[in-house]
């Protein structure tokens, strides 16, 4: 299918990605992104070319992350080749690096630190489909210029500064609508790309001043906007919490005979990996547990830690940065941001290689690694014995060693085949994203409804959850952590409906282990860990 726009990312970034690729193409706007947009058998880096040279627009999601990415550093390098309109959408106060710097010295952005993200991403719609639309795009304030100080405005004034900007956003509009009125009424027309002269760097704050861009083209071909239902919470206490949400009966819901399997446990604490919960490797493997240490990833460039679980004797590990962390028997396996997979004893000792490259979604299961997504693939323990376990149409990829589930590229509905990608068959016939596997469950996030669902893998029964969106959950024996509609981490019990808040800013890279959350914060872009409810938030 074609497509108009390339979304550029990190890796780690994939929750935000994930909800920016929803949004768009819910308007009507195909994205391309990796590796949902890659076909098994095709090599990585030609599909990539392909994607760019055939959108109209990249959106690069720009974090601390994607800063320092050299892939979307050359995904950025080949957007400016291609003439594809950049827009920056940027979530963190860190400065280009001096590569990145040089290419979009010259684009629009687009600040989105200082706002729920979900509007952000609703203000990026706008201007995307401006600039489809070729609308001209009105004049913003000029971007800081580098060696300038900026202060993230403190917590309390961010509602004013939102208010603020709301004002200035319509007045611009209403400037624009008359400005295209008059000259309407003189029979001159004017048509203009969304770029900016060679001399200029400019922001585009997110909110009104987006959302002016594009008011006749939200006004012409937008998509009604529907209001989010408010989070619902429960204290676990209300015997009215334990109430299931009925759940819309269709005819084409499911298939009629419902793929069922007897390999499964009811434990929803097995998620069929032996060195980490499948959710967090999927989640990027950021924190893992062994009992006596947590070993998690630092704000010192994404180098391995390790610190008792009483808080105390905290070290590091690795120089490398580090992600897919498993800690399995004696060893901790892990993936550096180049994709090399490394064992090392769990003291940082012994550092070996075990794969070059394309480890990424590393996971140990019955004995041996498991890694890649479309393309699965397995090695021993010692890097030996390496094979093609199967080559399959689909990512978020759950394994349990009989079947492989994972979500289709073409139309997003849930498929399980064998592990050597044979006999596949249809789970849940809608768009779907964030699947998960725990003991005799699915868990996953349906796109078409926004609500968050469950299905029995013995029964074949298909369960809503919740009204509220969960997003890159990660599942474990006591409920559901993931992100919220506005990416703050929220928890959802596996009996009771409802989902209860323990953050209040947006959050991603969720990672549960041991009496530990781990996660990236949205207010200063960190690393963090706190309790199970919320509490004890210790920057790492």
């Amino acid at each position: 299918m074609a497509h108009e726009i390339f979304i550029s990312y990190s890796h780690k970034d994939k929750t935000t990605a994930d909800a920016v690729c929803s949004h768009l193409e819910s308007r009507g706007m195909r994205c391309w992104y990796a590796p949902r947009d890659i076909t098994p058998g095709d090599e990585w880096g030609s599909a990539i070319l392909n994607g760019i040279e055939n959108a109209r627009i990249m959106v690069l999601i720009f974090t601390k992350d994607a800063n320092l990415s050299q892939q979307v550093l050359r995904e950025v390098n080949n957007a400016v080749n291609a003439g594809l309109s950049i827009i920056p959408f940027r979530l963190t106060e860190e400065e280009p690096a001096a590569g990145m710097r040089y290419y979009l010295s010259t684009v629009h952005w687009m600040d989105a630190m200082n706002e729920e993200l979900e509007q952000a991403i609703q203000s990026l719609g706008d201007l995307c489909q401006a600039v489809l639309e070729k609308k001209a795009v009105p004049p913003t304030a000029p971007r800081k210029t580098e060696g300038a100080k900026t202060e993230a405005p403190a917590p309390g004034k961010k509602k004013n500064k939102a208010i603020l900007i709301a004002a200035i956003g319509i007045i611009i509009a209403a400037v624009g609508i008359l400005a295209a009125v008059l000259l309407k009424g003189k029979g001159e027309t004017q048509s203009a790309d969304v770029e900016t002269p060679a001399s200029s760097s400019e922001v585009i704050t997110t909110s009104s001043q987006a959302a002016a861009v594009s008011t006749e083209a939200a006004t012409a071909t937008a998509a009604p906007t529907s209001t989010e239902p408010a989070v619902v919470t429960f204290d676990g206490n209300d015997p009215e919490d334990k109430t299931k949400i009925d759940h819309e009966e269709t005819t084409d819901e499911i298939p009629e005979s419902p793929v069922t399997a007897d390999n499964v446990t009811e434990d929803l604490s097995v998620t069929y990996t032996d060195g980490n919960n499948q959710g967090n490797i999927t989640n990027g493997g950021h924190l893992a547990y062994d009992g006596e240490w947590y070993y998690y990833t630092g704000n010192d460039e994404d180098r391995m830690h390790r610190i008792k679980a009483d808080g105390s004797k905290e070290e590091k590990l690795t120089d490398i940065p580090a992600s897919c962390i498993n800690v399995y028997e004696d060893h901790i396996y892990f993936v550096s941001d180049a994709g090399e997979l490394f064992r090392m004893k769990k003291d940082g000792s012994e550092l070996t290689s075990l794969l070059p490259y394309g480890g990424d979604n590393a996971r140990i299961l019955k004995g041996r690694i498991y890694y890649g997504d479309t393309d699965l693939r397995s090695i021993a323990l010692d890097g030996s014995d390496e094979r093609d376990e199967n080559q399959i149409d689909g990512y978020d990829v759950q394994i349990d060693g009989t079947y492989v589930y994972y979500i289709g590229i073409s139309n997003g509905h849930i498929y399980r085949a064998d592990m050597d990608g044979s006999n596949v068959a249809c789970v849940y016939n809608r768009r779907a994203t964030s699947l998960r596997l725990a003991g005799n469950k699915l868990f996953f996030y349906e796109d078409d409804r926004g609500w968050f669902s469950s299905y029995n893998i013995n029964t074949g029964e298909l369960l809503q959850l919740t009204n509220d969106p969960v997003n890159a959950p990660v599942v474990t024996s006591d409920g559901i952590y993931g992100g919220s509609g506005h990416l703050q981490i929220v928890f959802l019990a596996h009996d009771k409906v409802g989902v209860k808040l323990l953050t209040d800013s947006w959050a991603d890279t969720v990672n549960v282990a041991g009496e530990k959350i781990f996660y990236r914060d949205g207010d200063d872009d960190c690393y963090y860990m706190m309790d199970l409810d919320g509490s004890n938030k210790t920057r790492l």
